[in-house]
């Protein structure tokens, strides 16, 4: 899921869409779709600074150095 997300920031997506539960096993629909609590919070930091990178010069600072 996270390299999916990541993925599609990278490609200029302006919003995720993820399913998360608490306890996904239990969840009464889409119980595989679904992400923990914890995932999720990774996934956004993750993505919130990709998009962040890709959105400034630092990326160009990234690349060239």
């Amino acid at each position: 899921m996270k390299a999916m997300a990541l993925g599609a920031v990278a490609a200029g997506v302006d919003m995720l869409e993820i399913e998360a539960h608490i306890e996904p096993e239990r969840a009464l629909s889409d119980a595989d779709q679904q992400v923990t609590i914890e995932m999720l919070r990774d996934i956004v930091r993750s993505a919130r600074r990709m998009h962040q990178l890709l959105r400034t010069d630092s990326i160009a600072q990234l690349v060239h150095s």
